[in-house]
């Protein structure tokens, strides 16, 4: 059988991937049969041999790909298309694509079997999220304190995750004084002020912004996380800038706060669409490698970084 996770949220779908393999160790005792499969870089032969192989010593075998829609040669995935209906009952692939998969024929058949979309969480949605992860954590959370946290960090689950064991680790009632306390305002303010040396083009600024946001507590995959979240809303908000639509509209449609909408108005007029959409690219290709251990942390972020501020003003 195959499974497809894939969507803009890529905390709960990473969440979801990460229960799959807890089970299957689980019922097979060890995880010994579990093969990853980088999508970007493997080949139709490499698939196919960890795909039709056999289980030994175990009763299933589970193989890991990850973003080889977005990611993959387009001759690997039509090749990739056609091993589907040979996969033995004994092996569950599972398909993880961190983002919106392009249209195509391998995706059409995927989503004929196991498929699950994780879209970004908004409204009740996120707080119902928010909640649930502080009673995971062993608290209790007032209901302003949730609407304060779910308007400071929008659906950036990484981040909120972070948010959420920081608070629980001070407090286990969180009330909203001690969320005002903890989630820094200046935090908000100096993600802003990296964006905007991003879009002018200020190396120099968005370094030093990116060390400050470190200091002040961030790890690298939670900051290129608010970062991916930043340029995401760049690119639906230049949609409807684009198309001459006000900023009273848009805040009603993408259901972001106005003064979110209002910063990343300004942002985009740096950016042209085709510009912005290859910067979303960079930063989800950083964010793989930071995943995938393929290099130090800080190192990737300062690349990316260096690479998105040489972007800026176009």
């Amino acid at each position: 059988m195959h499974i497809l996770l894939y969507g803009e949220d890529t905390f709960r779908s990473k969440e979801k991937l990460g229960k799959i393999r807890e089970k299957y160790c689980q019922s097979v005792g060890s995880g010994l049969s579990i093969s990853k499969i980088s999508g970007p870089t493997a080949t139709a032969e490499e698939i196919a041999r960890e795909i039709l192989a056999l289980p030994f010593l175990e009763n299933k075998r589970l193989i890991l790909i990850d973003n080889l829609l977005v990611q993959g040669s387009p001759l690997v995935c039509k090749q990739v298309m056609e091993l589907l209906p040979q996969i033995p009952e004994t092996t569950v692939a599972v398909f993880w694509e961190g983002g919106l998969s392009k249209d195509s024929e391998l995706f059409s058949a995927l989503k004929k079997g196991a498929c699950e979309k994780f879209d970004i969480l908004e409204g009740m949605a996120l707080m119902s999220w928010i909640r649930e992860k502080v009673l995971e954590a062993g608290g209790t959370i007032q209901n302003e304190a949730v609407s304060f946290l779910a308007q400071a960090a929008g659906g950036d689950l990484w981040r909120l995750s972070n948010e959420i064991a920081k608070l629980a680790a001070y407090s286990k009632e969180i009330t909203l004084e001690i969320v005002k306390e903890m989630v820094s305002h200046e935090d908000s303010a100096t993600i802003f002020e990296l964006t905007d040396a991003i879009c002018t083009g200020n190396l120099k600024l968005a370094l030093a912004s990116a060390q400050k946001l470190l200091s002040l507590g961030e790890i690298e995959i939670t900051l290129l996380a608010r970062i991916a979240s930043t340029f995401r809303n760049m690119i639906l908000v230049k949609d409807f800038l684009d198309k001459k639509i006000p900023q009273s509209t848009i805040v009603a449609e993408t259901k972001l706060h106005p003064y979110v909408v209002k910063k990343t108005a300004g942002f985009c007029q740096n950016f042209s669409k085709e510009k912005l959409v290859e910067a979303y690219e960079k930063i989800f290709e950083t964010d793989y490698d930071l995943k995938s251990g393929r290099g130090e942390p800080s190192a990737l972020l300062t690349v990316l970084l260096c690479e998105l501020a040489g972007q800026g003003a176009i």
